[in-house]
């Protein structure tokens, strides 16, 4: 009888313990499971005890600086270890390196280049414009083509002025088409893609060959998607190959 009790003892001792570190063994499996590198894109990062503004800086980190996220809070911070401490930096101040396929960034810049031909060559009211290339371009992006490569050439009949192509044959404002076939260019696209509040960004560039009008230079695209939205051009660049 002694002995039995004894063994019942055991057992429910020996649960007890198993109750109590599942749920550890749980918990440092989600963490595992969550912990992310994130690198800094400000020139110095600001680390604060909490997450929010008012909370005590407790250091700085340096930009281009990989740290490990532990956590994200929904205000928008990210919990990280500062001298072995856990510590908070904004989302705003790091972005989360992202793979994707060559695939999908060809169906991306596909979509706004058939986009952009739409209204290439054409006559359109600003609003008839905005409308077609709303879904692949920012207004910031929008607005400073119709600075750079359009001008009123006339009214429609309610007097809305007309826009269309400047007569330079030079547009430096637009999306240039990537040859993902190396038909005449010598090295395929490349491109950075990432995550930062939310929010994920692409560049997609590529060195052109020389033509009739431009020297060899790196033509960069630059798209941001919203959460929820379409993948848009809010910008876009070129530099002379070194």
């Amino acid at each position: 009888m002694a002995k039995s009790l004894l063994d019942r003892g055991r057992m429910i001792a020996l649960l007890l313990v198993a109750i109590m570190i599942i749920p550890i063994v749980s918990i440092q499996k989600t963490e595992a499971a969550t912990l992310k590198e994130a690198t800094v894109d400000v020139p110095t990062a600001t680390v604060k005890s909490a997450p929010n503004n008012n909370a005590k800086t407790v250091g700085t980190i340096k930009k281009s600086q990989k740290v490990k996220v532990y956590a994200q809070t929904q205000s928008g911070w990210a919990e990280i270890r500062f001298n072995k401490k856990k510590a908070y930096l904004s989302n705003k101040s790091i972005r989360f390196y992202k793979t994707t396929s060559i695939a999908s960034v060809k169906k991306i810049t596909d979509r706004v280049i058939a986009i952009q031909e739409e209204v290439k060559d054409q006559s359109y009211t600003l609003k008839q414009l905005h409308a077609i290339m709303d879904p692949a371009f920012t207004k910031t992006y929008f607005n400073q083509y119709v600075k750079s490569n359009l001008r009123v050439v006339g009214k429609d009949k309610k007097g809305t002025p007309i826009y269309g192509p400047n007569e330079s044959d030079s547009t430096d404002f637009y999306v240039e088409p990537f040859d993902w076939y190396l038909k005449y260019a010598k090295e395929m696209p490349i491109f950075s893609y990432y995550e930062k509040a939310g929010v994920e960004y692409l560049t997609v560039s590529q060195c052109n060959p020389v033509n009739e009008l431009y020297l060899p230079h790196w033509h960069h695209v630059y798209l941001m998607k919203e959460p929820k939205g379409e993948w848009k051009v809010y910008n876009v660049g070129t530099n002379l190959k070194k």
